[in-house]
């Protein structure tokens, strides 16, 4: 039996990687895409530890509060699915356009960069850089102290409390906090990076400096550690774009610092000492297992012992247009819930349970949600793709394109709903066709 399980994993991980390269144009780690990051993404932190799960490494937390023996079985096949079906949209896409999407890719690596009007985008992005900043100061005055300070003042259960309330319990405007201070941050941020690289002058190495470390002090505020190492390693998403692919001795560095910043983290937020490390504890198994897990729960607890959300996940407002006014919530919420109602409703030191996207689908809209769901986001991102590859090499375009490859991958392990109705891509896109209008503008006034 273990060796079926096995061959049948190989060849559906032979499967698609194959199917992600043809879609993608390439799987080269120095060269990667959104399409081919994805792969990265789902393979590393989905298919190989769901894989590890069905050959019998249940050793995690998670997997140890399953209660139905036929979850894991359900779950690996719908990672299967999810694998074998997430690239086919884009394939479909680059046929049905005559794209030779490898050739295309490597043409517009070698292209040049042109460097929009940095004269005038410095004054736009200043601008917003001090609403990022007062933003942030914003955050730490209705906390009421700056949160770093508090691990040499709170044990590592208080840390864990305090981590929610920062999360839940913020009395101020979220929308300040959430999208100009924890997006529009380090958002900026690489503009200010990528205009750094490009003009190399001093005004925008400076500014540089000073939202990196504004990035790293929001990012960090509730002691979170995935998106301080995600916003670290999207810096060679924009190399890759600006020098033609990232070369291994300046990826290597990117890399290393952030696994020091996991050890740091784990160490220093989260009390772990490693002396109960294995492939299912610490980093590794937040890593691989971690993901999975999330999923797993989720099909446990779906519709057994909660029935289907039916599109509760979705924000209220959106709800509205169709004439529901019940509560959102959000599937990862409720299978926290359901799992971890000790510390969510006495201790407060529980997060949320988030899944892979096909897994609030699911959660929503049961295996018609799972089906449709990978073919919608499979699409998007396959569009995406292509319409980077169409428009002009320019600074502007870059940081966009790049925004979205690294904002759209990232979501792929938050939830489905993100990708319907996200506040601050729509704001980001605002943002974008604002800074082409004055561009433009300005382009025809120095014709006359």
């Amino acid at each position: 039996m273990i060796f079926l399980k096995i061959l049948c994993i190989c060849i559906i991980g032979i499967t698609s990687v194959y199917l992600f390269y043809k879609a993608s144009g390439t799987l080269n780690p120095l060269k990667v895409n959104i399409i081919s990051l994805s792969f990265y993404e789902l393979f590393i932190q989905i298919y190989i530890g769901s894989s590890l799960i069905w050959l019998g490494f249940t050793n995690h937390y998670m997997i140890k509060k399953i209660i139905f023996e036929t979850t894991i079985d359900k779950s690996v096949l719908m990672v299967f699915y999810l694998m074998l079906t997430f690239p086919l949209p884009v394939i479909v896409l680059n046929k049905l356009f005559k794209i030779n999407v490898a050739e295309l890719y490597t043409n517009y690596l070698k292209k040049e960069t042109n460097i929009c009007d940095e004269k005038t985008l410095f004054w736009i992005v200043l601008i917003i850089c001090l609403m990022c900043l007062v933003s942030i100061v914003y955050v730490f005055i209705i906390i009421g102290e700056i949160p770093h300070l508090s691990i040499f003042t709170k044990s590592t259960e208080e840390l864990a409390r305090f981590r929610i309330a920062l999360k839940n319990e913020f009395k101020g405007n979220i929308y300040i906090r959430n999208i100009l201070a924890l997006f529009f941050t380090p958002a900026i941020s690489y503009m200010t990076f990528i205009y750094a690289k490009c003009t190399r002058k001093k005004k925008w190495i400076v500014l540089f400096t000073i939202m990196f470390l504004a990035s790293f002090i929001i990012l960090t505020y509730d002691f979170e550690k995935a998106p301080l190492i995600r916003y670290i390693l999207g810096f060679a998403i924009f190399i890759i774009i600006l020098d033609n692919g990232i070369k291994l001795s300046k990826l290597l560095p990117i890399i290393v610092v952030s696994l020091v910043a996991i050890i740091v983290m784990y160490v220093v937020f989260s009390g772990y000492d490693f002396s109960t490390f294995s492939i299912t504890s610490g980093p590794i198994g937040r890593i691989l297992f971690t993901p999975a897990g999330a999923l797993f729960l989720h099909v446990d607890t779906f519709p057994q012992q909660v029935p289907y959300l039916n599109g509760r996940s979705f924000s209220q407002k959106l709800r509205m247009i169709f004439g529901s006014t019940a509560e959102q919530l959000r599937s990862g919420e409720v299978v926290m819930e359901v799992y971890n109602y000790y510390d969510k409703v006495i201790r407060k030191t529980a997060g949320v349970v988030n899944a892979v996207f096909i897994g609030e689908a699911y959660a929503n809209f049961g295996y018609i949600g799972l089906f449709l769901s990978t073919l919608y986001v499979g699409t998007l991102f396959g569009a995406i793709f292509l319409i980077f590859l169409k428009l002009p090499k320019d600074t502007i375009n870059v940081w966009f394109f790049s925004i979205l490859t690294l904002q759209f991958t990232n979501t792929l392990l938050g939830g489905f709903v993100d990708f319907i109705y996200n506040p601050g891509l729509f704001i980001l896109g605002i943002l974008f066709i604002t800074m082409r209008i004055i561009l433009n503008y300005k382009c025809r006034l120095c014709r006359y």
